[in-house]
């Protein structure tokens, strides 16, 4: 059954991320950013320009510059919910994805006192207002201006009735476009017109960002174009990121993900990075370390990506899903090992330095 603007009013706990026990209006940006920088892997929906934010007052706005809202859609799209969660075997994952990015600015619309769409699509142009999730003035559809290219605008302010008094904090807008950055390589966020994030080597830059011990030899970056478009089979392709170093300090750190989703609790990707890298290492080098002793001052950054699966799961049900022992969690344990199996040894045979202080750092374990 699909789900309407006043249940998501009557009950918005059910729609909206709480973090002990108090809802977080980030949740609203953070829900519509999700999906457009999915969205972007697709070429139909790629993005001509960087995706920008802005912050004024109580109200944020984002700008997608791409074709992928068609305008006589609008209203209804943005006054009720679709209903399901499985994806149809017959329906394009891109199709699937943007139903999923409208049904969340539908709780994004519920839940905001003023909410703002307008799309240039395909040569037509609308615009939509709504108050409280009520509609209060449409453009219709029109004709684009002539050379106008396509885009999608979103603005909304936060129901205070619901939220309570709040203010948006630009550093932790900020943070949430550095996380983005650090996934969707292709892709640059602006945030208030001044400030623009772009990270062209993924998790690398991640490391380089975040380390706060100084590495023991180069960051080792590997990936095999996991989250592009793959033409001939007309998907997203299925693949794994990873980038790690070691550090002069003590355990392990990890900062994982699983289809664009930040995996804080770990889960069977992560282990399974665990297990094979110390795996690979010690038939590399031809040693019998422990892997607790391996790993020791390990700080390492993991993606995998796997189609579009996660797009309709809420945090809370993820992280359940990343532990289980389902064909989705085992298929990115697999991706995980093999890439760890066949790429660790051929970038530590191309670079004999970083591979020389490597087996240095390992044996001082």
């Amino acid at each position: 059954m699909a789900t309407t603007i006043d249940d998501i009013q009557l009950h918005p706990q059910m729609y909206v991320r709480k973090l002990n026990g108090e809802a977080l209006h980030n949740d609203l940006l953070k829900r519509v950013l999700d999906k457009i920088a999915a969205l972007n892997c697709y070429p139909m929906a790629r993005s001509n320009g960087a995706v920008e934010v802005k912050l004024e007052d109580k109200t944020v706005e984002i700008r997608y510059h791409a074709s992928i809202m068609h305008c006589n859609r609008m209203e209804l799209d943005f006054t009720r919910v679709m209903s399901g969660g499985m994806r149809p075997s017959n329906r394009p994952p891109y199709v699937d994805l943007l139903g999923y990015l409208l049904e969340h600015l539908v709780t994004v619309n519920a839940l905001s006192s003023r909410f703002v769409a307008e799309s240039i699509a395909w040569g037509k142009t609308r615009k939509v207002v709504f108050e409280k999730g009520r509609l209060v003035a449409d453009t219709g559809e029109m004709d684009a201006p002539a050379g106008a290219t396509g885009f999608m605008r979103i603005a909304f302010r936060p129901d205070e009735a619901f939220w309570g008094e709040y203010a948006w904090r630009e550093d932790v807008v900020e943070a949430m476009l550095r996380e983005y950055t650090y996934l969707y390589t292709e892709l640059a966020f602006t945030l208030n017109g001044d400030r623009r994030y772009e990270a062209p080597q993924g998790l690398q830059d991640l490391l380089a960002d975040r380390l706060t011990a100084e590495p023991l030899y180069h960051i080792i970056h590997l990936r095999d174009g996991g989250g592009s478009w793959d033409d001939e089979n007309e998907c997203v392709k299925d693949g794994v990121e990873l980038a790690f170093t070691h550090c002069n300090q003590r355990g392990e750190q990890y900062y994982s993900y699983l289809s664009g989703r930040c995996t804080p609790q770990g889960g069977r990707h992560q282990d399974a990075l665990r297990r094979e890298m110390v795996r690979t290492l010690n038939a590399y080098y031809g040693i019998k370390r422990r892997g607790d002793r391996l790993r020791n001052g390990l700080v390492a950054a993991l993606s995998v990506h796997i189609d579009s699966y996660s797009v309709g799961e809420e945090q809370e049900v993820w992280n359940k899903i990343v532990k289980s022992k389902d064909n989705f969690t085992l298929k990115a344990e697999r991706l995980v090992c093999n890439f760890v199996r066949a790429e660790l040894p051929r970038y530590l045979r191309q670079h004999p330095d970083t591979a020389e202080r490597l087996r240095t750092v390992i044996n001082g374990k």
